[in-house]
């Protein structure tokens, strides 16, 4: 098999191994920082010599992972809402057809690079790249183009961290200076295989085991380990793929259609074109395509994007008609180098030393219950009755002193119990990691340590908010490089009588759209001539794709949200409850609303009502008092009447004693 023929070469291998290894080794000390970091996220906080002596301490290696909470707490508020791509049209003030033209050509590709980045999984994608840079420091994403049943669209998937190697000698923060990427990973031999025979479709097995599985580059890349424990891990028998993206000097032949398709034999032949660009002049199906008449080609010389791909010990090129990488990265700190720093770094120092408390409070506790006995040497008559005596209750424990009198007996050592100002540490720690990442615990759902005062709650959520509101400027940024991309991957390399299917969401049913659009072109000679529709023309180009989470579709409204909900739930004002249905935008919020306020309406009455019972209770209870007083004047004065005629009839009869007194002394003298 002529392998050579089609383009694959055993130095292209050769380059790619040398130059992966070169980037591997000059990266290694950030490359093992990230899996510290990653680590760390997923709970793997203790290095394996840390595991063997818990293990041999008898401790349970147990991870109080908080990092993860602060992390995952960020990054949702960050893609609480889903992006939005908008198109600048080119803007021509003094001719209103090119404008129309113009602004008819925005909306395709706006739809276009819409629906690729949903059906690319776009959110699935994002959410995964933020992962990666809060752990590491970097997300990378990448787009490329897909030729699928005959139809073209772009996709946009993420490139995992560990297998993205950028020039390690690049400052700019998107990787746009560098002299090259590198994309490389361990590929079983049935999966390169697999791979292989997209690009050679008649690639038998022998070919295969004697052109890619031997010789001298099929196994020399260094930087992939066996058995690692964050690493794919590279098997005995795997090949490595590796993918070199540079820009350099290449000559391309552009595809001018010259005449619609009129048989199902000439779709054929331009559908295995693939695509307006070909990288070489004696191509057979563009050649007889020339015969036909079908196209024509331009020539171009230009220093474009070229993906040196190697499998084992061969390799090839693949030419793309741009003159940018098509691989974008998301930064968390920038540097000014190649090695930037995630979420992950702020807080890793304070989760390692929550984690070291914690486990120094269990070998405390551990410690307390177990028995530990200083005594001379040789003073123990029988040590192994002695160790397991001395946790039996009622043992005798048989000790001598080898020097009467001086020597001492065995003394049991008691541990001391971690002080209480000790124990206030992981409250403290707790407390960096929220301050350093700017992800405060009500901002986590944590309404255990939440504020009672408006003001401090409002102004966490002011503060933590804002850092969000930073970041996901950045996504915004990144994302719009990305639909950049996606533009110049249709602007160039899209062909001609293309389409883009897709269900319409609101009816569900199937449909498609055209771009290229072919159609016939009356001269002023009276002849015909093709062209592609002016309205459906993607070369056109246009000014800007901008992605936005901002506003009533972004971050803002998000924000807003959690923000009244934490004060309506954390600091009981349910008044909120209407604002934050109407902000949802759920359909029948209205009724909702209505039925809160009815009820709110009941409650203010039924609080009235409860009031005026009070004050006739109130009321009540000083007519009644004031009943008893009368009740006791009365009751007084009753009495007094009483004793006042008691004591009249009383001083009668004192005065009638009196009376017959005297009668009595008369009649004896």
């Amino acid at each position: 098999m002529k392998l050579k023929y089609l383009g694959w070469t055993s130095e292209t291998a050769k380059d790619n191994v040398e130059l992966l290894n070169d980037y591997a080794t000059r990266s290694y000390s950030w490359r093992y920082n990230g899996l510290l970091m990653e680590g760390a996220r997923f709970g793997h906080i203790y290095s394996p010599e840390e595991y063997k002596q818990m293990m041999v301490m008898r401790l349970a290696p147990v991870s109080l992972n908080i990092g993860t909470a602060i992390l995952e707490s960020a990054e949702s508020l960050m893609l609480s809402i889903k992006p939005v791509p908008k198109v600048a049209p080119l803007v021509f003030p003094f001719a209103q057809d090119k404008q129309k033209i113009s602004e008819s050509v925005a909306q395709l590709y706006e739809f276009l690079i819409g629906k690729d980045f949903q059906e690319s999984f776009g959110n699935l994608q994002l959410d995964r790249i933020v992962r990666d840079q809060s752990n590491v420091g970097r997300g990378t994403g990448q787009i490329i183009p897909v030729f699928e049943n005959g139809e073209f669209y772009t996709k946009f998937i993420r490139l995992p961290w560990r297998y993205y190697f950028p020039d390690p000698g690049s400052i700019d923060e998107f990787y746009e200076d560098a002299e090259a990427h590198i994309y490389a990973f361990p590929m079983s031999k049935k999966l390169a295989l697999r791979y292989l025979r997209t690009k050679i479709p008649d690639l038998s097995t022998t070919d295969f085991n004697e052109y890619f599985a031997k010789g001298a580059h099929a196994d020399k890349a260094s930087i992939f380990g066996e058995d690692t424990k964050y690493f794919l891990g590279k098997r005995k028998d795997d090949l490595m793929f590796i993918n070199r993206m540079v820009l350099e000097d290449q000559t391309i032949f552009k595809i001018i259609p010259r005449k619609p398709i009129e048989t199902d034999e000439d779709a054929q032949l331009l559908g295995n074109l693939t695509n307006r660009i070909v990288n070489d002049e004696e191509d057979v199906y563009l050649q007889s395509a020339l015969k036909k008449g079908l196209v024509s080609y331009e020539k171009r010389t230009d220093e474009l994007l070229v993906h040196h791909i190697s499998v084992g010990n061969l390799g090839f090129k693949e030419i793309f008609p741009l003159k940018t990488h098509t691989i974008m990265s998301l930064q968390y700190d920038s540097r000014d180098n190649a090695f930037p720093q995630g979420r992950m770094y702020n807080i890793y120092s304070p989760l390692r030393v929550l984690n070291k408390f914690f486990m120094t409070a269990l070998l405390n506790a551990s410690l307390l219950n177990a028995t530990r006995i200083l005594a001379e040497e040789d003073s123990i008559i029988n040590q192994d009755e002695f160790v397991t005596s001395s946790s039996i209750p009622g043992a005798i424990i048989k000790y001598r002193l080898p020097i009467p009198g001086v020597s001492k007996p065995p003394e049991v050592i008691k541990a001391v119990p971690l002080d209480q100002g000790w124990l206030t540490l992981p409250r403290f720690l707790i407390q960096v990691m929220e301050y350093v990442s700017g992800m405060f615990g009500i901002m986590q759902g944590n309404a255990e340590r939440s504020p009672e005062t408006f003001s401090t709650v409002a102004s966490l959520q002011a503060v933590g908010g804002a850092r969000i509101r930073r970041r996901m400027n950045d996504v915004d940024i990144f994302l719009s490089k990305v639909g950049k991309i996606q533009a110049e991957l249709y602007k160039n390399y899209a062909p001609p009588q293309g389409f883009r299917s897709y269900i319409d969401e609101e009816t569900g049913k199937f449909d498609y759209k055209l771009f290229n659009a072919l159609e016939l072109k009356k001269e002023k000679d009276g002849q015909y001539k093709t062209i592609i529709s002016p309205e459906t023309d993607l070369s056109f180009g246009i000014k800007n794709v901008t992605f936005s989470s901002k506003g009533s579709a972004g971050y803002e409204t998000a924000n807003t949200i959690n923000s009244m909900t934490t004060l309506a739930t954390q600091l009981n004002v349910p008044e909120l409850v209407p604002l934050i249905l109407k902000l949802h935008n759920i359909p029948g919020t209205e009724d909702v609303i209505n039925k809160v306020e009815s009820r709110g309406d009941l409650l203010a009455e039924n609080s009235a009502l409860q009031q005026k019972l009070k004050d006739v209770e109130r009321k009540t209870n000083i007519y009644q008092n004031q009943i008893f007083q009368l009740i006791q004047a009365v009751e007084r004065a009753r009495a007094k009447g009483k004793s006042d005629i008691i004591l009249k009839e009383l001083s009668n009869i004192v005065e009638g004693l009196k009376n017959n007194g005297q009668q009595q002394v008369t009649t004896t003298e």
